[in-house]
């Protein structure tokens, strides 16, 4: 039993069309918001959605990821955006500060978003020391292509990218933007066939 989920309260979920899980990539030692990737679900399709994401190369290049993503937002309806903590948001208001975006979009984002950690801790006691995104995705059977990979290694990657040029070292850095990803939307399906 001590392995059991214990189930608050069924998490409630937005009946809506399209279903967007976003993950974002920063190196705080650069100051750079450098990878904006995600997934949409279409609820009316049954295929699984295709990965995309926004890369900046550096700094420069970090003014039009934020406006390919204002692009993004904008072709969006009857939708929500799925993303796991706080720091999505965070870098969306920090983006918001540093580059501008039309106050409409800027609802629509805030509106539409939801913190998945939160519904987690919301509904859910799992059998876990730490609730973050690789505990909880892992716990319901999720496996990164890289287990070793995490945030810090993103940065190093990115880096290493940097002063290199590799292209294998970018694929490894996608991919595991990916899984944040596809984890994010793991963890949504397995949440909202809990109940109590």
């Amino acid at each position: 039993m001590a392995n059991t989920p214990i189930i608050l309260r069924k998490p409630e979920f937005p009946e809506v069309k399209h279903e967007v899980y976003f993950d974002i990539e920063s190196d705080p030692t650069r100051d750079i918001d450098y990878l904006l990737g995600f997934v949409v679900k279409d609820r009316t399709q049954g295929e699984d959605p295709e990965y995309q994401s926004f890369f900046a190369k550096d700094k420069s290049e970090e003014p039009q990821i934020w406006q390919k993503f204002l692009d993004f937002l904008v072709g969006l309806d009857d939708f929500v955006i799925y993303h796991y903590a706080y720091f999505e948001r965070q870098v969306f208001d920090r983006l918001v500060l540093r580059y501008g975006a039309p106050t409409a979009l800027v609802n629509k984002f805030k509106e539409n978003t939801i913190d998945l950690h939160l519904k987690v801790i919301d509904s859910i006691v799992l059998p876990l020391y730490f609730y973050s995104l690789k505990d909880v995705a892992g716990y319901i059977g999720y496996k990164w292509n890289d287990p070793e990979a995490g945030g810090a290694e993103s940065v190093v990657w990115y880096n290493d990218w940097l002063e290199k040029g590799d292209t294998e070292i970018m694929k490894r850095l996608l991919r595991y933007n990916e899984d944040d990803v596809r984890a994010t939307l793991a963890v949504k399906e397995w949440l909202e066939k809990q109940k109590p």
